[in-house]
C-alpha cells in the first residue's frame, strides 16, 4: 500500500506525467488491435489468447510494483498491448 502512495505522489506532481498513464494505454490498444487480429487468424485464436492474456496479467504485476510514473506508463503501455491480443475473439454458442 505504501507504494501506492509514493507513486501517486510522484505522479500527481508533474501532470503530464499523469496524463499519460490512461492515454498510453488508449493508444497501444488501439494500435495493436488490428495486429491481434491478424496475428490471431496466423497463429490460432486460443494461441493469442492465452499469449495476450499472460502478457496482460504480468504488465499488471510490473504496474502494481511500478515505483515511479515512467515504469507505471511503460507497464501500461504492455497493458494495452496485451489487451489488444484478447478481443479478436468470437464466442462459440
Amino acid at each position: 500500500m505504501w507504494r501506492f502512495r509514493e507513486c501517486v505522489v510522484a505522479c500527481t506532481s508533474r501532470s503530464r506525467t499523469l496524463q499519460w498513464i490512461p492515454s498510453s494505454y488508449l493508444l497501444t490498444y488501439g494500435a495493436f488491435m488490428l495486429i491481434g487480429g491478424r496475428a490471431a487468424d496466423l497463429l490460432g485464436r486460443h494461441r493469442v489468447l492465452v499469449t495476450g492474456t499472460s502478457f496482460f496479467a504480468l504488465a499488471s504485476i510490473v504496474a502494481g510494483l511500478a515505483g515511479n510514473s515512467g515504469v507505471l506508463t511503460g507497464a501500461r503501455l504492455a497493458q494495452g498491448a496485451g489487451a489488444a491480443m484478447v478481443p479478436p475473439l468470437r464466442c462459440r454458442s
